[in-house]
């Protein structure tokens, strides 16, 4: 990795944890742009659970998008570990409409994965996946 884009990851792993929701939201972005560096994966994760719900769906979103198989089994992973919290639908909508608008597939990523092998976390937000849209494998 070049210093500035070092730089750069340094400079969002900092942000991320700024007081001020843009700066945090900003932070999102440039993570989701280096993702394939652990420490920006780990703190898009941590930010699932961010205060703010708008900084939690972007960082599910960059999750999705850019972060492969496993970064939909993180989001899925959250989203089932969060019971009765009404963010969680945010979370699961935001899944639904990548995979609604063929940016993703939800039911195609879970398939890489042995339904065997998904932690029931995982098995829990698949399930609030296809109750905020029905069915989603499609």
């Amino acid at each position: 990795m070049s210093s500035d884009l070092e730089s750069d990851l340094l400079h969002a792993l900092t942000s991320s944890r700024d007081e001020n929701t843009g700066v945090r939201l900003s932070a999102v972005v440039v993570l989701s742009q280096n993702i394939e560096d652990l420490r920006a994966k780990d703190r898009l994760v941590e930010m699932l659970d961010d205060d703010n719900v708008t900084v939690e769906v972007d960082a599910a979103e960059a999750l999705a998008r850019f972060g492969g198989v496993d970064g939909v089994l993180a989001v899925l992973e959250n989203l089932g570990g969060r019971g009765d919290d009404s963010d969680a639908d945010y979370l699961a909508y935001k899944l639904y409409e990548l995979n609604a608008r063929h940016v993703i597939s939800v039911s195609d990523i879970a398939d890489t994965v042995d339904v065997a092998l998904l932690s029931e976390n995982q098995q829990l937000g698949l399930q609030d996946v296809a109750e905020v849209g029905g069915d989603f494998g499609s």
